[in-house]
C-alpha cells in the first residue's frame, strides 16, 4: 500500500466519522434523558411504597441547584424523606440523587405542572438548596391540587421552553392513588 492510498483511506474514515458523530451524540443525549426519567419515576414509586409500608407521610424533594456545566439553576436532584407524625424533623430515607449532567426538569407550568402544585420553595437546612416537595400519604395517594400532575424532563438548555422539544421524558402522578406513569416519544 502506498502513502497516497493510506491517506485516501484515512480521509474516507474521517469523512464517515463526521457523518456518524451527530448520531452518536443524539443517542447519548436520549440515553441520559431516559436515565433521568427512570430515576425520578423510581423515586416517586419508592416514596409511594415507603408511605404505604411505613404508614407514614413520605416526601420527595426536588432540589433546584446550580451545576458548573450549566448556565442557570435547575431542578436536577431528588431525595426521599419520612415525615414523622409527631412533627419532629424529617428523616432522610434515600440520599440526594442527581440527574445526569445536561439534563433537568422543565421549569414552566405547561411542561411541568406538578412543580406549581408542590409546597412552596424552601431552603433545605441540611443541604443548603431550594426545593419543592411532593408528599405521598399512607394510603398511597398524593397531595396534589388538581389532575394536572406531570413533570417533563428535558435537556438543561431547554428548561424554559414553552412547547415540547423533540426529545423529552414525561412523568405523570395519578393523584388518587399515587401511581406513576411515564411517556417517552
Amino acid at each position: 500500500m502506498t502513502l497516497i492510498e493510506l491517506l485516501l483511506v484515512i480521509a474516507i474514515v474521517l469523512t464517515l466519522l463526521c457523518f456518524a458523530l451527530p448520531s452518536v451524540t443524539g443517542i447519548t443525549g436520549a440515553s441520559k434523558l431516559t436515565k433521568a426519567g427512570q430515576l425520578v419515576g423510581d423515586q416517586f414509586q419508592l416514596a409511594r411504597q415507603y408511605a404505604v409500608t411505613k404508614n407514614q407521610n413520605i416526601q420527595v424533594r426536588i432540589y433546584k441547584t446550580h451545576r458548573t456545566d450549566e448556565a442557570a439553576d435547575s431542578y436536577c436532584a431528588t431525595a426521599i424523606f419520612q415525615l414523622p407524625s409527631d412533627g419532629s424533623s424529617p428523616q432522610i430515607l434515600e440520599p440526594v440523587a442527581y440527574l445526569p449532567s445536561g439534563i433537568a426538569i422543565a421549569q414552566n407550568d405547561v411542561l411541568s405542572s406538578l412543580l406549581d402544585q408542590f409546597e412552596p420553595t424552601e431552603l433545605d437546612p441540611k443541604f443548603g438548596k431550594n426545593y419543592r416537595s411532593l408528599t405521598f400519604r399512607p394510603n398511597g395517594s398524593v397531595e396534589i391540587i388538581n389532575a394536572k400532575s406531570w413533570l417533563t424532563i428535558v435537556k438543561a438548555h431547554e428548561i424554559d421552553v414553552a412547547s415540547l422539544p423533540k426529545n423529552y421524558y414525561t412523568i405523570k402522578v395519578v393523584p388518587a392513588n399515587g401511581i406513576v406513569k411515564t411517556f417517552r416519544p
